[in-house]
């Protein structure tokens, strides 16, 4: 029969695999303190004059958990431009990211932001199925308003380390901001060991 204290250890790393794997992540477009991406990319550049606030990157978050591939974009002063900026000739906002990884091809994504919305996601130049590939939400809060996007693909699902490049583009002839920055992510399933480690260590001792 195994001992009750055993059976405590087990359930608490069972309790610790599960939240570890599960960010608590409010998929609402605004990146506040109340989210936890587990890496974030912050802009270097910081709020520059020359660029109007809800077109300036201040960070980009990344996280990978539940199956997809986690994205969120902070501008200052959101909440993002989605109709590119004064000089914009099309009337809407590119965010363009590339993730590189050593020895790999580097995977692009695109994401076209029209008329108060996510109109268009493109991977490596295949357009994504909202609902089937992608979801995504924009925020509204005039501080932390931004861009949220969780994807499944296992082109991103299967990146954790990596470098990333990004650019809000404002589709027109004002300056465009750019984001660049290493990023390491741990795998879930590797969370999930983590946490199933002392359990095992008990069950090791009691065979003995």
């Amino acid at each position: 029969m195994l001992s009750s204290r055993f059976l405590v250890a087990l359930s608490v790393g069972l309790f610790i695999s599960v939240t570890a794997s599960a960010s608590p992540i409010d998929f609402d477009g605004n990146i506040d303190g109340d989210d936890s991406y587990y890496a974030t990319v912050i802009d270097l550049g910081g709020n520059e004059a020359v660029i109007p606030d809800n077109l300036d990157i201040k960070s980009v978050n990344f996280d990978l958990y539940d199956g997809y591939f986690w994205m969120g974009l902070e501008v200052h002063g959101g909440p993002v431009a989605t109709d590119g900026g004064t000089t914009s000739i099309s009337d809407m906002t590119l965010f363009y990211g590339v993730f590189q990884v050593a020895g790999s091809d580097d995977v692009s994504l695109i994401i076209i932001l029209d008329d108060g919305a996510v109109s268009n996601v493109l991977l490596d130049g295949t357009e994504l199925v909202y609902g089937t590939h992608y979801e995504a939400m924009l925020g509204s809060d005039n501080l932390t308003g931004g861009l949220e996007i969780k994807i499944i693909d296992g082109r991103l699902l299967s990146l954790t380390n990596f470098t990333f490049f990004g650019q809000l583009d404002d589709t027109g002839w004002g300056n465009d901001d750019q984001i660049f920055g290493s990023v390491d992510i741990p795998e879930p399933v590797t969370l999930t060991l983590i946490a199933l480690g002392i359990p095992l260590a008990l069950i090791r001792r009691r065979c003995r």
